[in-house]
């Protein structure tokens, strides 16, 4: 074989394998791997029969950071949260103080994956909310992309109806 006819048939060769390459399907991501990452709330809506209500207001800050090796840190507010008059939060009035635990929650833990169901399960270590201290919390992942999730949690801290919540990923 000439010299010509070795590179054209490597040049061919190459090219073959890129087209391969290019052709095959990538490897699909678990639930859990698209999880991964840190999430900011866009909406935390709550139904109680027909009414419906953003428990964080129509603004809610927040944040989920879900990490690889199973611990996760929650925390969700109402923007613009008072100031307290004392410039102390030990020394907050009782408005004050109703106003910051009504309208935030923070809680950490492990997490885990059920891919079948499409269940994310958070076991909190510990909460602002103690009830849900040594809990394990479900929520249904109802969508997921590489942008958005929400999911929807049966067991709401406001007692009854059905909390869903909305996320971006956070780059």
């Amino acid at each position: 074989m000439t010299k010509i006819g070795k590179t054209a048939l490597a040049a061919l060769a190459a090219i073959a394998l890129t087209v391969a390459a290019a052709g095959a399907p990538a490897q699909a991501k678990t639930m859990r791997q698209q999880l991964i990452g840190n999430w900011a709330v866009v909406l935390a809506v709550v139904s109680q029969g027909d009414v419906k209500r953003e428990v964080f207001g129509p603004d809610p800050k927040g944040l989920l950071i879900l990490e690889p090796d199973g611990r996760f840190v929650q925390i969700l507010l109402t923007a613009g949260l008072p100031k307290f008059a004392s410039n102390s939060r030990d020394t907050g009035t009782p408005e004050e103080n109703k106003e910051i635990v009504t309208k935030s929650l923070a809680f950490f833990g492990t997490w885990t994956v059920d891919e079948a169901s499409r269940t994310v399960s958070l076991a909190v270590e510990a909460s602002t909310y103690p009830n849900y201290d040594g809990t394990t919390l479900k929520r249904l992942v109802t969508t997921l992309n590489a942008t958005d999730m929400v999911w929807t949690n049966p067991t709401p801290s406001q007692g009854s109806g059905t909390g869903n919540v909305s996320w971006k990923r956070v780059k």
